[in-house]
């Protein structure tokens, strides 16, 4: 899903989503300045204004194209095709100071969480702080099931493994309160 001459104002729905390819990915760098393959935290470095524009597909009505951008020049403002990766320690670090700004961009923007890079033993974080910010994108070291992990399984258990979890209400309804871990639990 790529829009056509105007740029999109607000996230697809998951049923609008229904049969289409999510990707996302950097921008090919100017300079790339060494090797650190895998690695998913904000660059500092700028996109080769040459390289900016988007590949066209032959398939573009079942891709929907989502470029990371770095949170610390992302704006709520940005198009809501760019998106931001940030660590276990970045999402605790915006969710102690300023929880109603992460809720907001994630309303309007693509976010993934990760675990930090030194977690060496590949254990889990809780995810609850991400989804209850709004976080799209939660990952979770799979080889590792441990209590966080079933906790994640659960809370897409409840929307009926149907491959996503569901926001918490109060960010639905866009209540401009921070929600808290009971409020995913609906009935």
């Amino acid at each position: 899903m790529i829009p056509e001459n105007e740029p999109l104002t607000e996230l697809p729905s998951p049923s609008q989503l229904k049969h289409k390819y999510l990707l996302r990915g950097k921008r090919v760098l100017a300079a790339v300045t060494g090797v650190d393959e895998g690695r998913e935290d904000d660059d500092e470095a700028s996109a080769a204004p040459e390289n900016n524009t988007i590949i066209c597909y032959y398939h573009c009505d079942h891709i929907f194209i989502v470029v990371v951008v770095s949170l610390s020049r992302a704006t709520i403002a940005d198009g809501v095709n760019e998106s931001a990766s940030l660590s276990e320690t970045k999402v605790k670090k915006l969710g102690e100071e300023s929880e109603a700004l992460l809720a907001a961009y994630t309303s309007k923007h693509f976010v993934k969480s990760y675990p930090k890079g030194l977690r060496q033993d590949s254990s889990n974080f809780c995810p609850m702080q991400s989804w209850i910010a709004g976080v799209q994108s939660v990952a979770l070291n799979m080889q590792t099931y441990d209590e966080n992990m079933d906790l994640s399984a659960g809370l897409f258990r409840i929307n009926g493994n149907c491959g996503y979890v569901l926001k918490p209400p109060v960010l639905i309804r866009g209540l401009g309160k921070q929600p808290q871990s009971r409020d995913l639990i609906t009935r």
